[in-house]
Order: structure tokens, then C-alpha cells, then sequence
């Protein structure tokens, strides 16, 4: 669907009497609009819809088809639920600027526009200039008014660019604002206005929405801020983490309602990545285009995963509302799967791969760890190859995954640096893979990915608890919160490489063969500090407490008091020194 910035200059002349239809192309421009005949003037927004009527010209087009393109932009019927009066006041009610039209009339103009002619422009599946929306006949002649629909609110967002353009001082919006904000963002719109668009992906429109998003799971190692059309997924995942609008159809629309706000304060010289970063920390301080972007590359993976059973948290993030079940409404969206290596890792070995990610592109492999025996350690390594002795930096996400395809995710990590690894041990609910996200950020990422699976060195150590010195977490009838102390490391050989950066989940407590919760864990080298939510019993008294790692335990008999704490140490102060007489060692004694 393309767009111009300068304004058309040809000639044109609508009447709604029948007059003759020829038209002409001129080599370097878009052909010159017929004689119309036909022409649907809208109620409220006053468009004008510009046809030919006459079935012998090659710019026929059939009026019922006219006139429901026209009630698709503008009507007075009454609104209901994902059913506006038409784009117009679909979008203006959202709080987008009015469109802007260069010529003073909004004209949509149905015509033969097409060229063949290489040298000529073209009006493609649809075509925006400063003035008008071009519609080519040959290309809608058999298509659903469902089709023309999308693509007119696809054209007309793009004079709502064309109006925050204007007011920034410059014209259009490809040359002022690039492809991926102005292409993306309309197709990405397409989804946002009527509910039955949003739920029909389109397939014989010949520019869906859907297609677009498969466009780009199918080449995601692009560079996003260069993919145009195929980014308009990017800005779905935008508006729905970040909007506030919390149904469908409109669904996070303010997010990109506020992006063009930004966008016209930047004046001519805009920066749309800054802007992007801008619009995320105001809906969420903190948050920035980076964060979004890496959890991104990973949602695009882990929405094909079971995730019945995540956190509501972690399915927010990490897959699109979009693709959801409606209530009482038959939803087609579904979206496509990105390309995929597979790699197998051996039983006690290492399996490697190098792989390229561009700037803001991503690379996706998974690797097979059904032979990494329960207990078995499982190393995940990138390795950043120089250039000029540069290491690159490198966005990266692993997924632990459970159970055949498409299996659940059990364990997420997420890093950015110039190389990175972490350690996991597999636990007798095994990972029967892992799942490795890697992206470049500014600049493209060479990496060497590796996984081993070897025994695991040593059961973890509780160096600070004993009998002696046990944990006291409070009365039995409740659940209090606690430390503590582990080493994964074997002190025979301290040399020997340990457990690094084991999460939580690797973590399994046991006070009195009751289950304790790890809530978190803070690291230091090889040493852990878990916090743990201890278990209620049903008497004061002494508990052993058992530490899981891998297959490895370490279990302290009498580590957990339940009760009221009993003194261990007494100390005693003589502050009068009497102690001392007659003599220190009799009466002390």
C-alpha cells in the first residue's frame, strides 16, 4: 500500500452523469483518473468516492462495492461495539488528528491506476498521495468488501500521517518518518478499528494483515526499523503491552495514539526508535525499546508453546492477545511459527552452531536435551567472535522446555552483553529441550552457541546449619520466610567449577518432608542465599531440612526449630566486678 509525499497534480473531474472513460498513463507518474461518473459522497465526513458506472470501461467498478468502500470510511449509522461510523470517527474518537488532503476534498478514487510499465508509478494494492486514495479496479474487481474495507482504513490512516507530518513542518510521511512507522503502523491498524477484521485474517485480500505478521515470522533475522509493512506485528506487541485500552478491538490503541503525539513534537528531523523508547517509558517508567524488543524476539517463540499453565505475567508478555479466544465470536487469527535449527545434544558432551543475528533482527535454534540424564549439569554459552577485536553485544533468551511439541516452558533467562552463560541441572521433571533467542541490537551479533551435558560435580552444602546451629522461622502453625545458605561446590576441590547462576526453580527445600517454597535467590560466585517460604507443621519442635539439586541432596537432621526460640549462647556481663572476689575462678564457676 503506498504512500506519497508530494501532492498530485494532475486533473480531475467527477460528475455523477455518464460521460465517457478513458484514461492515459504518463511515463514517471501514476496513470491520470478517467471521467467519473460515479461519485458517493459520505454524510458526515464528507468524502467523496469516485467510480466509473459504465461496465464497458476498463475503469468499471461495481457500484454496490462504491458505495460499501464509502460506508466503510464514513456513515451515520448508529455505533455499536467494534462497528464505528466508518475509519473517520473510528480513529478521530480514538484520539488521532483529523486526515489531512492536501487537494481540500477527501477523495477516494476507484480507477484503472495500475501500470505494468516499470517506468511509470504505480497505485499498487492501494496508494495514498497528499491529495487522494487511489484504489486499482483490477485488483478489487473480485474481492470481499471485507478486502477493500481494510485496505481503505490501511490508506486513510496514512493521512492521519500525513496531518502529524504537516504539523511537525514536513510532508508526507515515508521520507519524513521511514517505512516502518508509516507502513507498519497502518497495517498493524487494519487490526484495530472493526471487530471483524480483527477476528478474519483476510486470506484472499491482497493485503491482509495476517500476512503480513506471517511475512515477518517467516524472516525475523531482518532489521526490524528497515522491515516496513512486515514490522506491523512489532507495533501489535507495542499497543498491547503498553496501551491502555484493554479491549478489542481497539486494544493498547492509545499506545500509538500517544507514539504520533511524540512523533509531531520531534518537528522535521524525528527520530521514530528514540520516539518508540519515549512512548514506552511514559506508559511504563522504567521500561525502554530495548526491554521491549528483547522480550519481543522471545514472544515470537514462546507463543507457540503450551501456556496453560504459566503465569498470567509470563503469558501477557511473552504471546498476543490477539490470537485469543472472544467470547461468542469465531477468532482466525493465528499466527505463524518462526524458522527454527534443530540440534541434538550427546549424553556427557557438547553440541555447537555459529550463528549471525543482524541489527534488530533475531536467530532461533533448539536444542535437544533428552539425553542429559536426570542430575546431568546443562551449560548454555554464547561466544562472541571478534571483528577488528570488537565482541559484539548480543540480546539473548533461553527457554527450558517440558513435554513433546509443542512442550511448556519451564525456566526463562534473559541476558544482554558481549557473552554470557548460565547453568541449569536437569531435574527428574525433565527438560526435554532448550529454545535460544539471539539478536543484535545497533549492530549485527557473530556468535558461537553452545551446550554441554555433564554429570553434576557435588549435592549441595549447607555450611552454616547444624543441630547446633538450627533455623528458627517462627511458631508452627504458620508459614514464615527464611535463608538459607547453600554452596554448589565441591571444598575437596575448590578449583573445580561449580553451579553458576542456578534460578530458583532449580532449587527444591524440604522442611519435615513438607514442601518449602524458594521464593528467590541472590548469588555470589558459587554461593546462594535462598529465600524460602517454610512450611507450616503441626507441633513446635525440631525439623530436618533437605536441599535438591539436580539428583543430589543434602539432608541436616534437626536444622529447622518450630517454636519459641530457646536460648543457645548466655552471656553474661559483670559490670560491678564482684565476680572477681574472693576469687574469679570459684564464684564465675
Amino acid at each position: 500500500m503506498g504512500m506519497q509525499s508530494t501532492a498530485w497534480r494532475g486533473t480531475l473531474r467527477a460528475t455523477l452523469v455518464a460521460v465517457g472513460a478513458v484514461g492515459c498513463a504518463f511515463a514517471g507518474g501514476i496513470p491520470d483518473p478517467p471521467p467519473f461518473n460515479f461519485t458517493v459522497p459520505t454524510s458526515n465526513a464528507d468524502y467523496q468516492v469516485q467510480s466509473v458506472s459504465t461496465p464497458a470501461s476498463a475503469h468499471y467498478f461495481p457500484p454496490l462495492k462504491i458505495l460499501s468502500g464509502a460506508l466503510s470510511l464514513d456513515n451515520s449509522a448508529v455505533p455499536v461495539f467494534g462497528m464505528p461510523n466508518g475509519y473517520h470517527a473510528g480513529y478521530i474518537s480514538r484520539g488521532f488528528s483529523q486526515p489531512y488532503f492536501s487537494s481540500g476534498e477527501r477523495l477516494v478514487q476507484f480507477y484503472d491506476c495500475s501500470t505494468d510499465d516499470e517506468d511509470d508509478t504505480d497505485c499498487d494494492n492501494g496508494f495514498a498521495t497528499l491529495g487522494r486514495i487511489l484504489m486499482p479496479v483490477s485488483v478489487y474487481q473480485s474481492s470481499s468488501n471485507s478486502c477493500i474495507r481494510a485496505v481503505l482504513g490501511h490508506e486513510l490512516f496514512h493521512h492521519i500521517e500525513f496531518a502529524y507530518a504537516d504539523a511537525a513542518g514536513d510532508s508526507g510521511c515515508g521520507s519524513w518518518m521511514g517505512a516502518t512507522a508509516c507502513e507498519g503502523q497502518a497495517r498493524a491498524l487494519q487490526d484495530k478499528i472493526y471487530i471483524d477484521l480483527d477476528l478474519d485474517p483476510e486470506a484472499s485480500c491482497a493485503a491482509p494483515y495476517l500476512g503480513q505478521v506471517d511475512n515477518y515470522l517467516d524472516s525475523p533475522n531482518q532489521n526490524l526499523w528497515n522491515s516496513s509493512y512486515d514490522s506491523a506485528l512489532w507495533w501489535t506487541y507495542l499497543s498491547e503491552q503498553y496501551g491502555t485500552v484493554a479491549v478489542e478491538p481497539h486494544r493498547g490503541i492509545d499506545f500509538l495514539v500517544r507514539w504520533w503525539q511524540l512523533a509531531e513534537d520531534q518537528g522535521d528531523n524525528p527520530d521514530a526508535l528514540a520516539i518508540t523508547d519515549t512512548t514506552i517509558d511514559e506508559f511504563r517508567p522504567g521500561d525502554s525499546a530495548k526491554n521491549a524488543f528483547h522480550d519481543f524476539v522471545i514472544a515470537n517463540v514462546a507463543k507457540d508453546l503450551d501456556l496453560a499453565n504459566v503465569s498470567a505475567a509470563f503469558r501477557n508478555r511473552y504471546s498476543y492477545r490477539d490470537e485469543e479466544p472472544i467470547l461468542f465470536l469465531d477468532n482466525q487469527m493465528e499466527y505463524g511459527e518462526v524458522p527454527i535449527s534443530s540440534l541434538i545434544v550427546p549424553a556427557n558432551g557438547t553440541r555447537e552452531t555459529n550463528y549471525t543475528a543482524t541489527n534488530f533482527g533475531a536467530s532461533y535454534a533448539t536444542w535437544n536435551i533428552a539425553a542429559c540424564a536426570v542430575g546431568s549439569r546443562i551449560r548454555f554459552e554464547t561466544d562472541p567472535d571478534t571483528f577488528f577485536g570488537q565482541r559484539f553485544y548480543t540480546i539473548t533468551g533461553l527457554l527450558a522446555v517440558r513435554g513433546d511439541d509443542p512442550g511448556a516452558p519451564a525456566l526463562i533467562y534473559k541476558n544482554r552483553s558481549t557473552g554470557w552463560s548460565t547453568e541449569l541441572v536437569q531435574p527428574s521433571n525433565r527438560y526435554d529441550r532448550l529454545i535460544s533467542v539471539v539478536a543484535g541490537w545497533s549492530t549485527f551479533s557473530f556468535d558461537t552457541l553452545r551446550v554441554s551435558c555433564s554429570p553434576q560435580p557435588v549435592a549441595p552444602q549447607l555450611p552454616l546449619l547444624s543441630p547446633i546451629h538450627p533455623l528458627t522461622p517462627g511458631p508452627p502453625e504458620t508459614l514464615s520466610l527464611g535463608e538459607i545458605p547453600v554452596s554448589v561446590y565441591d571444598p575437596l576441590t575448590p578449583r573445580a567449577r561449580g553451579l553458576q547462576a542456578l534460578a530458583a526453580d532449580q532449587f527444591a527445600v524440604e522442611v519435615g518432608g513438607l514442601p518449602a517454597e524458594v521464593v528467590a535467590t541472590t548469588v555470589r560466585g558459587w554461593d546462594y542465599r535462598l529465600k524460602v517460604r517454610f512450611p507450616a507443621q503441626a507441633a513446635p519442635g525440631n525439623y530436618p531440612l533437605s536441599v535438591r539439586v539436580g539428583d543430589r541432596t543434602t539432608t541436616i537432621a534437626d536444622a529447622v526449630t518450630h517454636g519459641a526460640p530457646q536460648p543457645q549462647v548466655l552471656l553474661a556481663i559483670d559490670t560491678s566486678t564482684s565476680m572477681l572476689q574472693p576469687s574469679a575462678g570459684s564464684r564465675l564457676a
